[in-house]
């Protein structure tokens, strides 16, 4: 029997107390089965995703769910939407939305947290502010790193760890930042990978701060382009 994939897309029903329907809910085809309660195959095969294609037994147990799916989409439609007009209001945000791995959610966030590109001292206070700094234990001559602090809005700090898989991904884009946190991760240790991804979240709360402050695009290699502008 081949395994229903993408978990969260699973939808499990029962269509009599004698079978159990598993439906994967593709873009186009999805795969189902039908399994007795023991847990045996009874038929599974490949259909067209609407209710119309779907096989009577099916019908009457998936109808209301897809219903509940289609009217889920209308509505993170909408959402999406509202999060897209947010730059008429906060412009900002489109400037932040040109760093790897930062949306209009995560730039929304990070917008209407602090708040204010002032809001902070320096560039370098926003990893401390939204608890992407380890926290250290100091003892005579040791000073071990232990985990990060997790203070400020634990909601942007999840956002910004995503965009920082995202950077260090084989999908992101190539970028001093991503070289950067790509050579934590090849440091050695067990928990170097760990640590590159919150380092990069860390770092790239900062630079947010940075575009915010300066009006300024991301820069993929800042450095570089400043030695081109002395060279000309």
């Amino acid at each position: 029997m081949k395994k229903i994939s993408k978990k969260q897309r699973v939808i499990a029903a029962e269509s009599n107390p004698e079978k159990v329907v598993g439906l994967d809910l593709g873009d186009r085809y999805s795969h189902y089965c039908m399994l007795t309660a023991s847990g045996e195959l009874m038929e599974e095969g490949r259909i067209q995703t609407t209710a119309a294609a779907l096989p009577k037994e099916l019908k009457t147990a998936c109808e209301p769910l897809l219903e509940q799916i289609v009217e889920m989409n209308r509505g993170i439609g909408e959402m999406d939407r509202k999060i897209d007009g947010l730059d008429k209001k906060y412009p900002e945000i489109s400037i932040l939305r040109t760093a790897p791995g930062v949306g209009p959610v995560v730039a929304a966030c990070y917008v209407l947290t602090l708040d204010s590109a002032e809001a902070m001292e320096t560039n370098r206070q926003a990893g401390a502010y939204l608890g992407l700094r380890p926290r250290q234990q100091q003892s005579g001559d040791s000073n071990p790193q232990r985990g990060i602090a997790k203070a400020g809005n634990t909601y942007l700090r999840s956002l910004l760890v995503q965009s920082a898989q995202y950077i260090l991904s084989r999908f992101g884009p190539d970028s001093e930042l991503r070289r950067w946190g790509l050579k934590l991760a090849a440091s050695g240790g067990k928990r170097s990978k760990k640590r590159a991804i919150v380092a990069v979240a860390r770092k790239l709360a900062v630079v947010l701060l940075s575009m915010w402050r300066n009006r300024k695009k991301f820069e993929p290699f800042p450095q570089s382009a400043t030695g081109q502008t002395v060279a000309a």
